[in-house]
């Protein structure tokens, strides 16, 4: 038997519109299935487990009211479903709003092993990244595209599950995605804790009842003005790609003190077992 292997172009393909018959099957399954998905993360987040949110309203009101403005959202990694967990804070409207409804990215050397896995990813609006491809793989050009033309697109910059949750150096398709946006997108922060308490990141893959997490988001960052001053001042692309990575790589740190603090407070210092 033939060994199956990822075509990207096919993969992408998969989003470009459709027309008749075909336009309407596929745009109505992946409404349905993208919303049994997220259903079910909100299922496990919020009713199995505890899941508190900070600045949840402003979170929805910026994706409410994109219009030609893309939203860049910004997250740690810490279990193998962090993503579609954190979207349990998405209301009603948005489940089922698949055109919305973010665009996000994984290894292809992890979660596109197989045409079923592809086929999920492609349904849940993932693209596959390629290891060692770099900022210009057509993954992140895609990505940028669909940022210019006001779409939501969310990264995780540690590159992998970050097991020890300490100081990862960040990857710098996040800054790409800033700084090549003719718009400069907005930009959210989110540090999620206790993923990894619902979801090991050992063993058989199903949820835990009875955890305590929460998701902490930060105010709206807008990049326009550095982005414009570091253009004038004949910054490189990779100075600029550097300079922003690091600055949301400082401000995340900083977040997740914050997230920390709000956790504890929240569980009153209890331990999660």
């Amino acid at each position: 038997m033939k060994e199956w292997k990822l075509d990207y172009n096919e993969h992408l393909r998969y989003h470009i519109p459709k027309h008749g018959w075909k336009g309407f099957a596929w745009n109505n399954s992946t409404r349905v299935i993208s919303a049994t998905f997220l259903a079910i993360s909100k299922l496990v987040g919020k009713t199995l487990n505890s899941t508190s949110v900070h600045n949840k309203d402003l979170f929805l009101n910026a994706l409410n009211e994109q219009t030609k403005r893309g939203l860049l959202t910004v997250s740690n990694h810490t279990s193998r479903l962090d993503d579609p967990l954190m979207w349990s804070i998405l209301g009603l409207k948005n489940m089922f709003d698949y055109p919305q409804f973010r665009w996000s990215t994984a290894a292809e050397d992890v979660c596109f092993k197989g045409s079923f896995s592809s086929f999920c990813m492609a349904v849940g609006k993932v693209l596959p990244l390629h290891r060692g491809s770099g900022v210009y793989q057509k993954t992140m050009n895609f990505c940028v595209n669909e940022l210019q033309a006001g779409k939501w697109v969310h990264i995780f910059p540690e590159g992998k599950i970050n097991l020890e949750q300490k100081a990862m150096r960040l990857k710098w398709g996040v800054g790409r995605l800033i700084a090549d946006t003719p718009v400069t997108p907005l930009v959210l922060l989110i540090h999620h804790v206790g993923f990894e308490k619902i979801f090991p990141n050992e063993g058989i893959l199903y949820p835990r009842v009875g955890k305590k997490s929460s998701i902490y988001i930060s105010e709206p960052i807008d990049f326009t003005q550095e982005v414009t001053l570091l253009k004038q001042t004949k910054k490189t692309q990779e100075e600029i790609r550097k300079h922003l990575t690091d600055t949301i790589q400082i401000q995340m740190a900083d977040l997740k003190q914050e997230a920390e603090l709000f956790h504890n407070k929240i569980y009153h210092n209890k331990v999660d077992s």
